[in-house]
């Protein structure tokens, strides 16, 4: 089934960008890869993409969550996916919702395109994640600019995580101008010493446009 068509209109309130089926495909054989379609735990974090719509037939005793702030896509999600997807509503400048702390062996996500949305989302990333050794966080981002690179970098790092792999240019995306239409995957290993940098509830910054 191609996805590019299911999905809603964009929100560029949301930094909304879709990727191409290829990217699709490849983010699901990255997973695969990695072990986590198998007996698996794996949280969406924002899935306009519907990512999660194309590695649910690919996954084996795995359970597959998306949370988004835009309703239209999770019921695009639910939908197509016969409720096989769990899904949950939700604006993350709130903290996570109880039940999905610390419950996740990885989370796959492509935030906002900005060093503020990069932090957020990692940090509610962690804040997902199971504690031990497998727990992996994969996260795209992409800019033309090398300081603005370096600076997302940076707030990366300062989450005590390990970029573990950098594949530039993995994702590609239709009509993402601003980015170069390509965005980098970064594939993060938490250590000892990673902490989420933004607790509680958020107020600054997070979209492009605001």
């Amino acid at each position: 089934m191609e996805l590019v068509p299911i999905r809603p209109v964009p929100k560029r309130q949301f930094d909304q960008f879709g990727v191409t089926e290829e990217t699709l495909a490849a983010r699901v054989n990255l997973l695969g890869e990695r072990g986590f379609l198998i007996d698996s735990k794996i949280l969406f974090l924002g899935d306009y993409d519907l990512t999660s719509l194309a590695a649910q037939p690919r996954g084996k005793n795995t359970e597959i969550w998306a949370l988004d702030i835009d309703q239209d896509v999770l019921e695009v999600l639910k939908r197509e996916s016969g409720n096989a997807i769990f899904t949950a509503h939700h604006n993350l400048t709130f903290p996570l919702p109880k039940r999905l702390l610390a419950s996740f062996d990885a989370v796959f996500t492509d935030p906002p395109y900005t060093p503020e949305g990069v932090s957020l989302f990692l940090s509610r990333s962690l804040e997902a994640l199971v504690k031990g050794v497998r727990g992996r966080i994969f996260l795209s981002y992409g800019s033309l600019d090398p300081v603005r690179l370096l600076a997302v970098q940076e707030k990366i790092l300062a989450h005590g995580v390990l970029i573990e792999e950098l594949r530039p240019r993995f994702n590609e995306y239709l009509n993402a101008k601003t980015i170069g239409d390509a965005s980098d995957l970064y594939l993060l290993r938490p250590t000892a010493k990673a902490r989420p940098t933004i607790k509680g509830e958020y107020s600054g910054r997070i979209y492009t446009n605001e």
